[in-house]
């Protein structure tokens, strides 16, 4: 694994360069453009660019936090990605291109405690280069998503991007279709709750412990069928239970519909600057599965597709003026006979 960072860092813009490997995306390297100030209005841009042989990603995003003198945050982000898939024993076995747009409204309340979190994204997800192994269950075509997205969140964390105490706890709710058009219909109830507790501290330097819980379903209406690929639940990857690879190695092998995940990482720092994390050393163990439905759950832990997986590893922070980057090494205990059972994943961005 070769990890190479380049940062330039202005007041307040930042360029930021990074490649990393896994087993899924192959070699896949990083430039982002961003501004934290922009015009002095604390308007925040950024400009991204993922490439490598199985992913090409594009996005560009803008975002303020007040609506003139109100707590409420507004973002806008437009995107074009495209990503060779993972199904079944198939590395890439198709290809999913997704091109289109988000605006998210956000209003705060007593001092940031509690936040509603409104967007409205349409895009246009368009499969081909279907292996043929898979012609039968893996359709190609393009399709229109028109969906809205509603969480309501409570936030008592003492700091956003390297929580040190606190809880953040959440319910939401995608809704795609019906009244709002479109070619799919399907609806994505969530649940999820962290919770930080600083252990003890060394001089200046907090040893923390952080256990996250996340839940959710799918369900189709209307006159869709069958609830699409892509909008179903792949776990394993850097996201959810690390060790795995997101190519039907936890749960059914088409992804799921239901799925739970929990975990818990020990964090503490390396390095700090002004009372402020620059990187710091990680252990962590995850816990999770996807099912086909609810009565598929199973409590039992083990190689089975019903069984839940579990993972652990170690992993670095850094921290960046724009976004928080992981380097993680994880290992599977459950896998079957002949799976890889170990992965290093390159994140832009906190998993809590």
């Amino acid at each position: 694994m070769d990890l190479v960072f380049d940062v330039a860092e202005g007041k307040p813009g930042m360029l930021t360069a990074g490649m990393g490997i896994s087993s899924t995306d192959g070699l896949v390297g990083t430039l982002a453009l961003s501004h934290m100030n922009l015009f002095g209005r604390a308007y925040r841009t950024s400009l991204s660019w993922n490439f490598g042989k199985r992913v090409q990603d594009y996005y560009l995003s803008w975002s303020t936090p007040w609506i003139g003198n109100h707590p409420t945050s507004l973002g806008l982000d437009v995107f074009n990605t495209r990503h060779y898939k993972p199904y079944r024993d198939t590395i890439s076995a198709y290809t999913e291109r997704r091109t289109g747009g988000k605006v998210t409204l956000a209003p705060r309340f007593e001092d940031d405690k509690y936040k509603l979190t409104t967007s409205y994204t349409f895009e246009k997800v368009r499969i081909s280069e279907v292996d043929d192994l898979y012609t039968g269950e893996l359709q190609e075509g393009t399709s229109v998503t028109s969906s809205v997205y509603l969480e309501f969140a409570r936030d008592t964390r003492d700091n956003v991007w390297d929580p040190t105490r606190g809880t953040r706890s959440s319910i939401g709710l995608e809704f795609a279709g019906g009244p709002l058009q479109g070619d799919v219909n399907y609806y994505k109830p969530s649940l999820s709750y962290n919770y930080n507790l600083k252990l003890f501290s060394i001089d200046d330097y907090p040893f923390v412990l952080t256990v996250g819980n996340r839940f959710g379903f799918v369900g189709r209406f209307g006159d869709t069928k069958e609830v699409p690929v892509y909008e179903r639940y792949f776990l394993g990857g850097a996201e959810t239970v690390r060790g795995y690879a997101n190519n039907g190695q936890i749960g059914p092998l088409n992804g799921g519909r239901v799925y739970d995940v929990m975990n818990i990482e020990f964090k503490f720092p390396l390095a700090r600057e002004r009372r402020r994390t620059i990187v710091q050393w990680a252990f962590f163990f995850d816990i999770g599965n996807s099912w086909d439905g609810f009565d598929n759950i199973s409590g039992r832990f083990g190689s089975g597709t019903k069984d839940l997986k579990t993972g652990a590893g170690f992993g670095i922070r850094f921290t960046t003026p724009a976004f928080p980057i992981r380097l993680d090494w994880g290992y599977g205990f459950n896998h079957k006979s002949g799976e890889q059972r170990s992965d290093i994943y390159f994140t832009l961005g906190n998993l809590f």
